[in-house]
């Protein structure tokens, strides 16, 4: 019963973008949404990890040296932003395989506070995936009662 509660809550946490999507992960950071979608194409198009190799395709250093370009376009602050994790993650096909590299912007006061993380979606043949950014929280929300 608890182990189902806890799928069913990472599941809704990891909102699907598009249903045609191999995977999407979204990160809501500076006022944006931004979907990150695998598309199939880009399944089809990339290595993949086989289940007799050790090692990854790409290595992870070069995930993150692919993760930081991505951000240097998307966020003009980029080289204060620091790394604070790269995950390996399986998505719905049999032996691939992606990066989602984590970064963390500076905080917004000495004193600290919640700050949100861009999570950077990198495919096995290097290419970061570029997202779909929109206005959050949308304009037209519902206000909660």
């Amino acid at each position: 019963m608890l182990s189902s509660i806890a799928l069913t809550l990472t599941l809704a946490m990891q909102e699907q973008v598009d249903v045609g999507a191999a995977a999407a992960f979204s990160s809501y950071v500076a006022g944006q949404r931004w979907d990150f979608v695998v598309s199939h194409e880009d399944v089809g198009n990339s290595a993949r990890w086989l289940d007799t190799d050790d090692s990854p395709p790409l290595s992870p250093r070069a995930a993150i040296r692919s993760a930081r370009v991505l951000l240097s376009q998307l966020m003009k602050d980029a080289d204060q932003w620091r790394l604070d994790s790269v995950n390996l993650r399986p998505i719905a096909f049999p032996e691939v395989w992606i990066y989602v590299v984590d970064f963390q912007p500076p905080p917004p006061s000495p004193l600290g506070g919640h700050v949100a993380k861009m999570s950077v979606v990198v495919l096995m043949n290097g290419r970061a995936i570029v997202p779909i950014s929109s206005k959050w929280p949308p304009e037209n929300a519902n206000p909660s009662r």
